[in-house]
């Protein structure tokens, strides 16, 4: 997926592409809000910044965005990076970023936006609430809490905005089994590993597949995971209940139409110390 262009109003802040130029300016964003995303975004913008946007006003850089498509459903983009000059809040410098952004997805044929934040707090201050708050004022809706996903005691949220009407209707394809293969690190998290799966097609009996849990939870402990997460297509969880019963998964709700209209991802976590 490309994303194309889109254009601001005469004579005031304009939404564009990121170019090489700007790197400095979104750099000097990123750190007045975020050492890590600073540190983060130096590194990975030196490889390309393709999906990055700028708000820029008489050729300095006032905002910064982008959109990375999602892995699994082309259709689906997860926010980038998103700040404004902190000389420049309360100006609707916010607003103007977000809705050129979203408007620009809609026009690309993007059918849902996710946004990640987090609760972390730092001497006493909650950093992230007044981005939670923005994001609900624009009209998305918070999906699903993850306990201790990013640090013990630091939550991540997600929050999703549908760009494009959603088919109506519930049907909800079922019965298909997953077998977990192998696990991996995730970003953003202290000690946090993620399950990796797969379907098992072809499976006459989906409820007695068996799901390689438990194997893939020894192998979880044995790296020194603090905390292992599963993400899981809701089509695919026939085999799934019984064996999360028994290892001590908990589960803590679901991305509605994650892969697609009513097939969602159902995300659940096992602290392991």
């Amino acid at each position: 997926m490309v994303f194309g262009m889109f254009g601001g109003k005469k004579g005031g802040p304009q939404f564009r592409p990121m170019e090489r130029n700007d790197m400095g300016g979104v750099l000097r964003l990123i750190s007045q809000h975020d050492e890590d995303d600073f540190e983060e975004a130096r590194e990975e913008l030196r490889e390309g910044f393709e999906g990055m946007f700028v708000l820029a006003d008489r050729g300095k850089v006032v905002g910064v965005t982008g959109g990375n498509v999602d892995p699994h459903s082309d259709d689906v983009v997860w926010l980038s990076w998103t700040y404004v000059d902190v000389e420049r809040q309360g100006e609707g410098l916010g607003t103007t970023l977000f809705n050129s952004m979203t408007g620009l997805l809609k026009n690309d044929g993007v059918r849902k936006l996710f946004i990640n934040t987090s609760d972390y707090m730092d001497e006493g201050e909650d950093m992230y609430a007044a981005a939670r708050a923005f994001y609900e004022k624009m009209g998305a809706t918070l999906e699903i809490q993850l306990p201790d996903y990013h640090a013990a005691g630091e939550a991540r949220f997600t929050y999703g905005l549908n760009l494009t009407r959603t088919p109506g209707g519930s049907d909800h394809p079922g019965g298909g089994a997953v077998r977990f293969t192998g696990i991996e690190e995730l970003d953003e998290s202290d000690a946090g590993w993620g399950l990796i799966w797969e379907e098992a097609e072809g499976a006459t009996d989906p409820e007695n597949v068996d799901s390689g849990l438990k194997e893939q939870i020894s192998k979880a402990r044995n790296k020194g995971a603090r905390i292992l997460f599963a993400a899981v297509p809701s089509d695919l969880c026939a085999n799934l209940n019984q064996a999360f019963g028994e290892t001590g998964f908990g589960h803590h709700g679901r991305l509605l139409d994650y892969f697609g209209p009513n097939v969602h991802q159902e995300l659940g976590s096992l602290h392991l110390r």
